[in-house]
């Protein structure tokens, strides 16, 4: 198996320990299971861990399935791009299958059918007379032969450890692909919910400027105010109008990505998702982490590793080979008349290649660069997850702070906007404020919806910058794909073209 040592290949899969975490607050209480913007001036938001196993409830007591964890799970099962790149593993398996064939020996039936027709005429000479004589003869052959590859120059060897090594890659790189689509439904997932929300805050905000109109109204009808309030009230509302319809078509076209990633339409009660509470406490830890268990190192390791052994393929070219072949062969009535031939050999052969166009030696050299190649894009990966890794580490760091100060904008909005609105009816505010207040108090509480989805999204890049966005780690209620199911089936197969491992989900 791989020449790589165990430590080089970290994303064997053991679990991580994250843990469950929930802290749900809201302004002036708690609340429980929920992650929204209240109408009005209480603004409520919810965090934690999306791996908590307490299961959602309805109010009639039963398990709601519209979790991130359950789209999670149809995706790990459905989706193409993954099912596309299993395929691609599984034929990358069978490169190891033939480099194997390498070891074992050819072995050729042959068989065939003659048939013979002719005159033999014989001329006449001194003291014999000629004569002519007519025949049909059929014929009949057959042999088999068998050449065994003793010494190859170190080709099946290196062949050998060069699938091997390109098989580890592609593993690597299925994680890579499991990652790339738990990314996409938890952006789509999150999208969809803060969609949601929004259009909430939206609604709201439109039936409270109708209300504001209307008051406004009333008071223009009694002289309190004039005309020109009215018009600015009027002016809000539309606008107030507009927002929802674009929230409206913003949500519609986030669904759409949903359908596309996760295979199935978002049903309207999708339980807001929580933070992911990684095992790792500081940025240093976590870069660490990614240099050694981001899937994009590892598959570029055995990349490295693949190339190098390339090096050997091209160079046994070079080298002497060594070969046994054995033969019988049977034929009767192969010449005219009746025959019988019973034909047998053995022989050991051995070649050195001493000069083939210098075409083997440009081989070599290429395959040498193309190690080096290799060697780079190992550090470019290495820089990129840790690039990554303390991205969405800051990110994650500035989210949480911006959920604080969000919630406390939107308390101290909400406390101006109750006292505007009484200052408004007294007389000391205008209508204008008051409607600009509210569009503060508006942009304040989307701002805490974004604030609370971003610091999800940005738990989970973290989680994919150290290797830890899988099915296994999740701890996905799903059967689990065996990567290596494949691999040992047709391992040492010696024949046979069936499909192997079908039983396997996500197939």
């Amino acid at each position: 198996m791989p020449r790589l040592t165990p430590g080089q290949y970290p994303a064997a899969r053991h679990a991580m320990g994250l843990r469950p975490h929930m802290v749900c607050q809201a302004a002036g209480g708690i609340m429980k299971g929920n992650w929204v913007i209240g109408t009005g001036s209480a603004a409520i938001l919810c965090y934690g861990t999306a791996l908590a196993r307490t299961p959602h409830m309805d109010p009639s007591g039963t398990e709601v399935p519209h979790t991130l964890q359950a789209a999670l799970a149809a995706a790990y099962l459905t989706n193409p791009v993954l099912r596309q790149e299993r395929a691609n593993l599984r034929a990358t398996d069978e490169q190891v299958s033939q480099a194997l064939g390498g070891w074992r020996p050819t072995i050729t039936g042959t068989a065939s059918m003659s048939y013979y027709s002719g005159v033999t005429r014989m001329a006449p000479t001194a003291g014999e007379s000629g004569y002519a004589r007519q025949y049909d003869t059929p014929g009949y052959s057959g042999g088999v032969s068998i050449a065994q590859p003793i010494y190859t120059g170190g080709k099946t060897t290196a062949t050998t450890h060069k699938a091997r090594h390109a098989v580890m890659a592609e593993r690597a790189r299925l994680i890579v692909a499991e990652q790339l689509v738990f990314t996409d439904v938890v952006n789509a997932y999150i999208n969809v919910v803060e969609d949601e929300q929004i259009l909430s805050i939206d609604i709201n905000n439109e039936q409270v400027y109708a209300a504001q109109l209307r008051a406004t109204e009333l008071r223009a009808h009694g002289g309190e105010i004039t005309h020109t309030d009215v018009a600015q009230a009027q002016g809000a509302l539309a606008n107030a109008r507009a927002v929802r319809q674009l929230a409206e078509g913003t949500l519609q076209a986030d669904r759409a990505t949903y359908r596309q990633v996760v295979g199935t339409d978002a049903p309207d009660n999708l339980t807001p998702p929580q933070p992911l509470v990684l095992p790792l406490h500081t940025e240093q830890e976590t870069m660490a982490m990614a240099v050694q268990n981001n899937p994009q190192v590892v598959a570029a390791l055995f990349d490295e590793a693949s190339k190098k052994d390339a090096v050997g393929v091209a160079f046994a070219a070079l080298m002497p080979t060594i070969s046994a072949q054995a033969a019988y062969m049977h034929g009767i009535n192969q010449d005219e008349g009746r025959s019988l031939a019973n034909n047998k050999y053995a022989v050991v052969s051995a070649s050195l290649p001493l000069y083939q166009g210098g075409g083997e030696y440009a081989a070599v050299r290429m395959a040498r660069q193309q190690a080096a190649e290799a060697a780079q894009a190992v550090d470019v990966q290495r820089r990129t997850a840790v690039q990554l890794a303390a991205a969405s580490w800051q990110r994650m760091q500035a989210n949480r702070a911006a959920i604080d100060s969000n919630r406390e904008a939107v308390t101290a909005d909400a406390t101006a906007l109750h006292g505007m609105q009484r200052q408004a009816i007294v007389g000391t505010t205008t209508t204008l404020a008051v409607l600009q207040q509210q569009e503060t108090l508006l942009q304040a509480q989307i701002a805490l919806v974004r604030s609370a989805g971003n610091l999800v999204q940005s738990t989970y890049q973290a989680t994919a910058a150290i290797g830890r966005l899988t099915a296994h780690d999740l701890n996905l209620d799903v059967p689990l794909y065996d990567e290596r199911a494949y691999y040992r089936a047709v391992h040492d197969r010696l024949w046979g073209i069936s499909d192997y491992a079908t039983s396997q989900p996500g197939r």
